[in-house]
């Protein structure tokens, strides 16, 4: 799925990113925005190449990866990830992705945190599994896409590929929300799927 990402660097040149996130919208600053005089906080990814950032952590709220090799900082708040350079390509788009689909995100009277699901209200949990969890996110961010959609972006199989996957992953999700009591609905018809919120839906 198509997201926003910020990346703040002292590099002049971060092609590289654009190279393994093709799919997504990627904003770059510079390091020096995220001073702790900043009034934006807009999370994303900081990578510091130089070991040598001057940075308030505990000023920061929204989410970070911080790509660092100072042993200093490995040890930061829980919304902060820190990974250690150097990265292959395909570690550093997946750990992104991870982080990515990890952030915070609330709809409804769910929210949705570090591949696990709590109601609000009643404060019930459950795990979701990697897959359950991008394919959640998925619904929640498009709130209508098709099965086939599904297959090709979070399962990674071809349209043309007949397959039970999705629906046995989707039952598994509605299960999970029939467990933690959440009035969030998934909706099939034919091969539209849809996400939503009714409050006076009980069941």
């Amino acid at each position: 799925m198509k997201k926003k990402l910020v990346i703040y660097s002292s590099l002049k040149n971060c092609n590289f990113f654009k190279q393994i996130l093709p799919e997504h919208t990627l904003i770059f600053k510079p390091l020096s925005q995220l001073s702790e005089y900043r009034s934006n906080d807009d999370g994303g990814i900081i990578l510091d190449t130089l070991n040598a950032l001057k940075i308030n952590f505990n000023s920061l709220q929204k989410n970070y990866l911080l790509i660092s090799n100072n042993k200093k900082l490995y040890k930061l708040k829980k919304n902060i990830k820190v990974i250690k350079p150097p990265l292959f390509p395909y570690q550093l788009k997946n750990n992104i992705e991870i982080f990515l689909n990890n952030n915070l995100l609330e709809v409804g009277d769910l929210s949705i945190f570090n591949q696990k699901m709590q109601n609000i209200k009643n404060n019930k949990k459950c795990s979701l599994t990697e897959i359950e969890n991008k394919i959640l996110i998925f619904l929640i961010n498009n709130k209508t896409c098709t099965k086939e959609q599904i297959k090709e972006k979070i399962l990674n199989i071809k349209s043309s590929i007949e397959t039970n996957s999705v629906d046995t992953h989707l039952t598994r999700i509605r299960k999970k929300f029939y467990k933690v009591e959440t009035q969030l609905k998934i909706k099939t018809k034919n091969s539209q799927i849809s996400i939503i919120f009714n409050s006076k839906d009980s069941g």
